[in-house]
Order: structure tokens, then C-alpha cells, then sequence
């Protein structure tokens, strides 16, 4: 009923009003992917989407199947790494999660990619290393759609 009510309020601004998957906290309202989709399909707002946050995915059911579950309902992402204990938003490349297995999505998504890492001792650096990372995935990405367009194939 709360979301509800802030989705009333937030579509007389125009806004849309996201929600995180927050699965490796305790006590959240929505302890998996498809209860949070099941979640957003009740309401029934157009105004209310998920926030889908890659580290957290990895940690609950896996990103793939968390993925799956929410993707028609993403209207923005958080992109963090993790070695699939602790959501402790390392830069990406850092840890165990497969941008691969996400990045034809990426690639042309229509939707904020928020970089959220947490690396205090070289912010920038970290920022910037993210970036590139993730830029590498997307490029070798647009070379294999294009390839397959072609009738070619490469294995990577």
C-alpha cells in the first residue's frame, strides 16, 4: 500500500519510483527476484520498476536467474562486483560476478547503468578502472552481435 501511494504521488511529478533487489538483507520486503516482480505485476503502475543491483543478484539466487526474473521491469542497474558472500561493491572485474552474462542487455538497455562501488581509498581511479571494464564487455559484445549479423562466429 505504501509504494502504492508514492507511485500516485510520484506520477503526478512524472517520476518513476524504483525498488533495489535487496536479497542478501534480512527482513526485506521482497527475499527474492520474482517475489520483487511479483511485487511491481500487483501494483500494476507503470511508474514503479526495479532497481537491479548486480552484486546483490549474484549473492541471492545468481545474477542469470535474478536477471531473468526481473528484466521486463529494470528501469535502472547498479553495477557492482562481489566474490558472492558480501555485498561489498567492489570495482568491477574484482570479483566473481559474469557482466558477460548480462552485457546484450546492457549493450542497449534505455535505462540509467549506475557504476556503485565502494573503493575509499582510490575513488576515482576505481570509478575510471569500472568504466573500462565494463566498456571492454560491451565492445566485445557489439563485435560478436556483429560477427553473428555477418555470419560469422567467434568464441570467447
Amino acid at each position: 500500500e505504501t509504494i502504492t501511494g508514492w507511485a500516485e504521488m510520484a506520477s503526478s511529478a512524472g517520476l518513476t519510483i524504483t525498488v533495489e533487489n535487496e536479497v542478501h538483507v534480512r527482513h526485506t520486503a521482497t527475499p527474492n527476484a520474482e517475489s520483487l516482480a511479483e511485487m511491481i505485476e500487483t501494483i500494476g503502475r507503470e511508474n514503479v520498476k526495479a532497481n537491479f543491483d548486480t552484486g546483490h543478484a549474484f549473492i541471492g539466487g545468481g545474477l542469470v536467474a535474478e536477471f531473468n526474473a526481473l528484466r521486463s521491469h529494470i528501469a535502472q542497474l547498479h553495477l557492482d562486483d562481489n566474490e558472492g558472500t558480501v555485498s561489498d561493491h567492489l570495482p568491477l572485474g574484482r570479483g566473481r560476478v559474469d557482466f558477460y552474462a548480462i552485457a546484450p542487455f546492457l549493450a542497449t538497455v534505455d535505462a540509467p547503468l549506475v557504476i556503485e562501488i565502494h573503493a575509499p581509498e582510490r575513488p576515482v581511479e576505481a570509478t575510471l578502472e569500472s568504466r573500462d571494464y565494463l566498456l571492454g564487455i560491451l565492445a566485445e559484445v557489439e563485435v560478436l552481435a556483429s560477427q553473428k549479423e555477418d555470419g560469422r562466429s567467434m568464441n570467447v
